[in-house]
């Protein structure tokens, strides 16, 4: 799998823009609820938020044997699990938490996580964390 998620790294990197204006959008639609106003308020903290998912999404796919999902999904045009987990991952990677911190945690929370606590956010040392970690058990990374 790891040379089939190798293979696959250069389509994320290429259509980056778009999946960080992908995930910006999910970011609006899930703290907002609709509300036109708040949409608004919400674009810069989501925006802030898609960058460096972004990035870890692209370094994290090679390692969590889901590149294959997310870039179904994306084609597709979805948020779906692949993404999810990823987007999980890489958050606790970037607050320097362990790696199944957020797995219970619904987007909506994390988000408010990132609003609160921005001034933790490590951008420079993302590392990528084990699936498995994610998991809470080593029985799952086959």
């Amino acid at each position: 799998m790891p040379v089939q998620a190798g293979l696959l790294s250069p389509l994320f990197w290429l259509g980056r823009p778009r999946l960080e204006r992908r995930l910006t959008e999910k970011c609006v639609e899930l703290t907002t609820g609709g509300n036109a106003s708040l949409r608004e308020a919400m674009k810069p903290a989501c925006k802030q938020f898609a960058k460096p998912v972004a990035k870890c999404l692209i370094k994290q796919t090679e390692v969590s044997g889901r590149a294959f999902g997310v870039i179904v999904e994306i084609l597709r045009g979805e948020f779906g699990d692949d993404s999810e987990v990823v987007i999980k991952l890489c958050s606790a990677s970037i607050f320097n938490l362990p790696a199944n911190t957020f797995m219970d945690v619904p987007l909506i929370d994390i988000l408010d996580y990132w609003k609160r606590n921005s001034k933790r956010i490590n951008l420079k040392g993302i590392k990528v964390l084990k699936l498995d970690k994610f998991l809470g058990s080593s029985e799952h990374s086959n």
